[in-house]
């Protein structure tokens, strides 16, 4: 499996008070590969309301329970986290917003 894409991932807090918005928490760099996403994952996600729109498979050691991926300028909410294909990858479930 060739990581390819670099993605950024952080942790993000929304800010208290009437500023809204996010305090950025923790931030890394990665290399990921784009998946396709499976029927099933697509109707769990539709059926609770989200529309995911991109999957990425990555080493696990370097996941950390971030909570959304910046790829080329777009934030994306990481919606799920599964094992990959062995129990060195995870799987990122990755929706817009």
């Amino acid at each position: 499996m060739a990581f390819n894409k670099k993605i950024t991932l952080q942790t993000l807090k929304k800010k208290t008070g009437s500023a809204g918005g996010y305090d950025i928490i923790a931030s890394a760099d990665a290399w990921c590969e784009f998946t396709d996403i499976g029927s099933t994952i697509i109707f769990q996600a539709l059926s609770a309301g989200i529309t995911v729109t991109k999957q990425a498979i990555m080493w696990r050691k370097e996941f950390k329970s971030y909570t959304h991926a910046i790829i080329d300028g777009v934030q994306y909410k990481i919606e799920q986290t599964a094992r990959a294909d062995s129990d060195l990858h995870i799987k990122l479930v990755l929706s817009r917003g």
